[in-house]
């Protein structure tokens, strides 16, 4: 079964020196496949999608590169919305945590 979440919120993306204190507000909907084998594999593809979330627009300087704290605000909304303990204990072992 996969549950779809839809995340709001703010990301800061870096858009020059001079507007590094911007933010991009956006909507990212991030599919969960709770049959996954494991909770790393769940992880691997929220982790995942949030990259493609927090991408640089094709015709941008940057295309090809994503904001890294972006992603790890993506991750962490969706992981605090399922509150999943086995998601949860994952994500901390890859030292991504923000805390």
């Amino acid at each position: 079964m996969k549950r779809a979440l839809l995340l709001g919120g703010s990301a800061l993306f870096l858009i020059g020196s001079a507007h590094a204190d911007s933010a991009t507000k956006f909507e990212a909907s991030i599919m969960v496949d709770r049959t996954a084998a494991t909770s790393q594999e769940s992880l691997r593809s929220i982790e995942k999608q949030a990259i493609t979330a927090c991408s640089y627009e094709e015709n941008s300087v940057l295309a090809g590169l994503y904001d890294k704290t972006c992603v790890r605000d993506v991750v962490e909304q969706t992981l605090a919305k399922l509150n999943n303990e086995e998601l949860n204990q994952a994500y901390l072992a890859t030292g991504n945590s923000a805390s």
